[in-house]
């Protein structure tokens, strides 16, 4: 059989299965926004213009419609919604917002917006899909949660194109998380001396107020460094 027939039929089937598997995750993210929250769609309450604006095998931001009319209610009240749903780790993580609220910022933008907003910002540097990720992570790290999880705290690690920053709690002497938070970043780079050239680095930093300290690990093991 002709090589370049069976690449081409090989693109299709890989185009194909990330058609279905993105499909899949849309489907998964609409499911999730009503079982998560189902006043929504209770007592008089309804969801119209359910549309998923951005969705790939991993991440789903869906813009609706929610119309509330509770018994309590002498008008009808509509407000423009945002969800998000993020597959990471093999957990699933979700947070919505009220974009009626003018202090609330859109996560999803569409690209020429996006590339305008994120001029001078940390994530300038990635493209469009990572982008989007960087705004939905901050919102699930801001005011979402894991699903099924409503009262744990939420951090995860943000894609900036510099690295993985990751907000975390200081651990009190019993080994319980405070209230207390500080940021790490995740890096990677390369060093060389005597014995090697251009070898793997792997980079931690951790900023907290008035304090900044990094450990640097050759090969990915071999912690070298500890500079507070």
């Amino acid at each position: 059989m002709n090589r370049s027939f069976l690449f081409f039929l090989s693109a299709i089937i890989t185009i194909v299965s990330c058609s279905n598997e993105t499909s899949q995750f849309e489907s998964l993210a609409k499911e999730t926004l009503i079982s998560s929250y189902p006043y929504l769609s209770e007592e008089g309450n309804k969801i119209e213009n359910l549309d998923a604006v951005y969705s790939n095998d991993s991440l789903c931001i869906l813009h609706l419609n929610v119309i509330l009319n509770g018994s309590d209610r002498i008008e009808e009240e509509w407000h423009q919604g945002e969800y998000v749903l993020y597959s990471y780790n093999g957990k699933l993580y979700e947070a919505i917002h009220d974009l009626n609220d003018l202090n609330e910022e859109r996560v999803f933008l569409s690209q020429e917006e996006l590339n305008s907003e994120k001029k001078g910002k940390i994530y300038e540097d990635l493209d469009y899909p990572n982008a989007l990720l960087y705004r939905s992570i901050l919102l699930i790290n801001t005011s979402g949660n894991e699903v099924g999880k409503k009262d744990v705290k939420v951090s995860l690690p943000t894609p900036t194109g510099t690295g993985l920053w990751k907000l975390n709690y200081l651990i009190d002497e019993f080994g319980d998380e405070t209230t207390e938070k500080y940021i790490s970043l995740n890096g990677k780079g390369e060093y060389s001396n005597n014995s090697s050239i251009e070898e793997k680095l792997d980079v931690i930093l951790y900023v907290d107020t008035g304090m900044c300290s990094f450990k640097l690990f050759e090969n990915g093991i071999y912690l070298v460094a500890y500079v507070n």
